[in-house]
């Protein structure tokens, strides 16, 4: 046989070939569709509805000085019942199991031990900070949140003032199924960056030489919750203050309303917000909804002198003018825009001089400024910042631009 023969013999045995393995292929193919489809699931053959779902988390400090851990955790089927109705400690829309332990992971085992149920952390999106826990420091409680990959280091953080978390986590809400989440979403109408709440972000700044972390404070006005009845009982409340913290991670001072705001505003945590401002030139009150609030910060060293300059910006509508000001003419409210920005300025900066003078802890991120423009120099300042901050020398600039007067009327 020729060279020729014998190669048109091997080139019908590779078509053959071919064919067998298209077969093989689409008989694979089958085969491992169908058993896509009975594997599907839960791989670990425990369904949804099977789990105690953690809602909450407390923390708070026991008698004895440990880490006392509360759960919040939802009754599937009463929940689902109870549509958008609320739920207490003692109704069946969730319950609250809590645990006394060596550190967070001892703890959520003992917790887990009380119940009949696999935990599910999936729902775990808020963490609450009992004010006696806040007092001593709780810096070290927080390696768990990141270093577990179960942990989910985007729950919210929360300051419960005047009461344990414990107490909180107990409490009837007032709209929502759960007062964990009420909390939440409280606090997101209040124009506060999503970001700050958050524990990825608070860790982050807790990890900065030149900043120093605050956190939303949730608790009765005025002191209400000290009265003991109103400790079992419970009264939700998620005002517009703000608990400030040291290196340490120690709760060193409260600021309510507008001090508040006026913080925040120059800590970068503000996205909206609506402030009214009296206007002594234009003889009335004026309200502006701002929006795409901002700041900048320039940093300068002069020898041992240090200055910061904040610029505070962001646009506005204005939805209420108790002023004199005639709005449909353009020098009125260039006028109105001027004073108005003149307030904040002042407002700002008058807290800003506080907060160095009474709690000596820089939460506006001046200290990030200065290493960011001045590395070489703030490797020497870092370990003393916290007595250098309050020396620092602050002004304040407002640029706020009113774009809309509202819908009729020159007032």
């Amino acid at each position: 046989m020729s060279y020729f023969e014998r190669l048109g013999g091997h080139g019908g045995n590779l078509k053959s070939m071919k064919r067998l393995h298209r077969k093989n292929y689409l008989a694979y193919a089958i085969i491992l569709t169908g058993l896509m489809m009975v594997t599907t699931g839960c791989w670990d053959m425990i369904e949804p509805n099977q789990r105690s779902v953690w809602v909450g988390t407390g923390l708070d400090l026991s008698p004895e000085g440990n880490l006392l851990l509360s759960a919040q955790i939802a009754v599937p089927k009463a929940a689902g019942e109870a549509g958008g109705g609320g739920g207490g400690g003692t109704d069946d829309t969730y319950f609250v199991k809590t645990a006394i332990g060596k550190n967070l992971e001892d703890s959520f085992q003992r917790i887990q031990a009380k119940l009949s149920r696999k935990v599910f952390l999936g729902h775990r999106d808020v963490i609450f900070i009992g004010e006696q826990l806040g007092k001593q420091g709780f810096k070290k409680f927080l390696d768990e949140f990141g270093r577990n990959p179960i942990s989910n280091i985007r729950a919210n953080l929360f300051f419960i003032k005047y009461r344990s978390a414990q107490n909180f986590l107990m409490e009837k809400a007032e709209l929502e199924q759960f007062s964990s989440v009420e909390a939440i979403r409280q606090v997101h109408f209040n124009g506060i960056r999503d970001r700050m709440t958050t524990m990825v972000y608070f860790k982050e700044v807790m990890q900065r030489d030149g900043m120093r972390p605050i956190l939303q404070v949730i608790g009765p006005k005025d002191g209400a919750g000290q009265n003991k009845k109103m400790e079992t009982k419970g009264s939700l409340s998620a005002t517009r203050e703000i608990a400030l913290f040291n290196k340490s991670l120690q709760v060193v001072g409260f600021l309510q309303e507008e001090e508040a705001v006026s913080v925040l505003w120059a800590s970068g945590y503000l996205d909206t917000q609506m402030i009214t401002e009296y206007l002594s030139k234009a003889n009335g009150l004026a309200t502006v909804d701002l929006h795409h609030i901002k700041r900048q910060i320039d940093s300068t060293i002069n020898g041992k002198k240090i200055h910061i300059k904040l610029v505070l910006m962001g646009k506005g509508m204005l939805d209420e003018n108790d002023t004199n000001l005639d709005l449909f003419n353009n020098r009125d409210i260039r006028a109105l825009e001027k004073e108005f920005n003149e307030k904040v300025s002042q407002r700002v900066v008058n807290v800003i001089k506080m907060v160095q003078k009474d709690f000596g802890t820089d939460v506006f991120g001046f200290g990030e400024a200065l290493h960011r423009k001045y590395p070489d120099q703030w490797k020497h300042m870092k370990e003393d910042w916290d007595k250098l901050f309050p020396e620092v020398e602050v002004t304040v600039t407002s640029q706020l631009a009113i774009r809309h007067i509202g819908e009729r009327g020159p007032k």
